[in-house]
């Protein structure tokens, strides 16, 4: 071990992973701790930067061994999230509508309703988002607003205590839920409605923890049909003051603000 006296109570000694002289306390005239530190210097002395190196490179493999493990779990949790295996995309791979996928990435922890022509990218897009935060640790669930409803219904009909209630909170505690062909050709009962009044007022509450993503071709009049005369209002109110509206062009590769609800109307 190389020592360096230095002026002010330190010496330098040299660094055992890169050889460089640094300093620390000078530990020589101490009748207590002298014979300990040394020994201790003389099996482990590594400078500040060779320990901020292996410290970084500490966490690369962590974040490395990490990976792998998601990556390992990532086919389960496809599967589990509900995410057809068309929109499934390998690690690495661009997204089939850059423009509207690096729209949704940068919004992603916000609350979305997203419109579009067949063909525009909302759905592709928001699950190839969705897969990245799979990739991240999320929960993610993708459904159609059809299984949702199925899946509600069906909850009615259960004789257990609080069959609703679990469905609502599955939904809440996830991370982002996906809903998809919110506006459909199937007609959405008085149990739809409920079922989607009380996703759009647990998200106002603050109840609802998962990003809410809203997906389908929004034309004019269509959530007020998806509401109902009755509760329109209420509903779509919710929808403008929680959620950012959009509409994706895809032949301009832009993303235009969508008016659902005006304040009086």
């Amino acid at each position: 071990m190389k020592i360096e006296p230095l002026i002010g109570g330190k010496v330098r000694i040299d660094c055992m992973k890169c050889g460089a002289m640094y300093a620390v306390n000078d530990w020589r005239g101490d009748p207590d701790f002298g014979s300990v530190t040394e020994e201790y210097y003389a099996g482990h002395r590594v400078c500040p930067e060779c320990r901020e190196r292996e410290a970084e490179e500490a966490r690369a493999e962590r974040a490395a061994r990490e990976r792998a493990e998601a990556m390992a779990h990532l086919p389960r949790a496809i599967a589990a999230a509900g995410i057809e295996p068309n929109y499934v995309f390998l690690p690495g791979a661009e997204p089939p509508v850059r423009f509207a996928a690096e729209w949704i990435w940068r919004h992603r922890r916000e609350h979305l309703l997203i419109s579009g022509e067949t063909g525009s990218g909302k759905t592709t897009s928001a699950c190839f988002v969705g897969l990245r935060r799979l990739m991240e640790g999320a929960r993610v669930r993708y459904a159609l607003l059809r299984t949702l409803l199925s899946e509600w219904r069906e909850a009615k009909k259960n004789d257990r205590s609080y069959a609703e209630e679990a469905v609502l909170e599955r939904l809440f505690a996830l991370d982002l839920l996906i809903i998809d062909e919110l506006i459909g050709k199937a007609r959405v009962t008085e149990s739809g409605r409920e079922l989607v009044f009380e996703l759009l007022d647990a998200v106002a509450s603050g109840e609802c923890r998962a990003r809410v993503w809203l997906l389908g071709n929004f034309y004019r009049g269509s959530l007020q049909k998806l509401c109902g005369d009755s509760d329109a209002d209420p509903m779509l109110r919710r929808i403008a003051e929680n959620f950012r509206c959009v509409y994706l062009d895809r032949a301009k590769e832009e993303v235009r603000n969508l008016e659902v609800w005006k304040r009086g109307n």
